[in-house]
């Protein structure tokens, strides 16, 4: 009779020392040199371990890279209004508040930033869920697919930030000028 594995649940954490050298003395003194005592709960201590880690890497990859997708809104939201100039001075000649101008362009990045972030989870979802599906075909491990709710977040409320920020300081320049001819008469 050949044994290749023997799983002992051990009820307290305590003794599980203990019992790893007496089973390791145990097979010592049968001659058995081929072994190796593993304890599954320390393993899974530093997988949990390494699974915090790689979240925390991920998040900081996360938010360096919404920080360079927030330049590049800054500088299309920039570009954008400064085209606009007349059309925001035409507003004012209408009779449009300032607040209501701000409203304008900061939906108009709200529906910039909230497209691309829909299209964007659309895509990372397909490529983690087909990522697990293929990581299942090789190992034959039933890992259930995790929705990444922290990240989701940290997305959602960069998402809106960095649709106020992007759009309000180019507006505000234009709105701060001394008077609606002024906006007018600027060119891009």
């Amino acid at each position: 009779m050949k044994i290749s594995t023997v799983s002992l649940r051990v009820p307290d954490s305590r003794y599980v020392n203990y019992v790893s050298r007496v089973i390791e003395k145990y097979l010592r003194r049968r001659r058995i040199t081929k072994t190796s005592v593993r304890d599954d709960g320390r393993t899974a201590q530093y997988l949990g371990i390494a699974d915090r880690t790689l979240g925390f890497f991920f998040i900081f990859v996360q938010v360096v890279t919404l920080a360079i997708c927030f330049f590049s809104l800054l500088s299309s939201m920039t570009a954008n209004i400064s085209e606009s100039t007349k059309e925001i001075g035409i507003y004012r000649c209408i009779g449009m508040t300032r607040f209501q101008i701000y409203r304008i362009f900061i939906w108009e990045s709200f529906v910039v930033v909230i497209a691309s972030g829909i299209v964007g989870i659309i895509v990372g979802l397909t490529i983690g869920y087909s990522m697990q599906l293929q990581n299942y075909l090789f190992t034959q491990l039933e890992i259930p697919f995790a929705l990444p709710y922290t990240q989701l977040l940290i997305v959602l409320f960069m998402a809106i930030g960095a649709a106020l920020l992007a759009s309000y300081p180019p507006v505000a320049f234009l709105l701060h000028l001394p008077s609606i001819t002024h906006i007018l008469r600027r060119t891009t």
